[in-house]
């Protein structure tokens, strides 16, 4: 009877955990895309001292999301994206915008890319 409890008590805390994951997940990654989309409006609008200071601000942001995110997310895909919001700032203050509008798409894709591959989906399971 001890055993039933305790796979029962396990599987409540790896069913918790893995909700407490997909949750958090879900709030850094719709922090940094709302971000992106500010520092993207903000070049599209040619502000940009503005989107300057966004996107270092963003990365800051990624830095810590980075640390909470590799506990239970490959690396690999989070190297990925933090590259991206490195090379971000240096091409809004090197003024080509284009580049760095497709660096802002470039990180908005990696980082929805890294979410739906997180989520306890059939297709991500198997």
């Amino acid at each position: 009877m001890n055993r039933i409890w305790a796979a029962i008590v396990i599987i409540v805390m790896l069913v918790g955990m893995c909700i407490f994951g997909t949750v958090m997940t879900d709030r850094m990654t719709t922090d940094i895309s709302t971000s992106l989309l500010k520092i993207s409006d903000a070049i599209r609008e040619g502000d940009s001292q503005k989107a300057e200071s966004l996107s270092k601000s963003a990365n800051k942001d990624w830095q810590k999301y980075h640390k909470r995110m590799s506990m239970y997310i490959p690396h690999d895909r989070l190297e990925e994206i933090s590259q991206t919001m490195a090379v971000l700032p240096t091409m809004i203050v090197c003024g080509s915008n284009e580049d760095a509008q497709a660096e802002c798409a470039r990180a908005q894709e990696q980082i929805r890319h890294v979410f739906d591959t997180e989520l306890p989906t059939l297709d991500n399971i198997l």
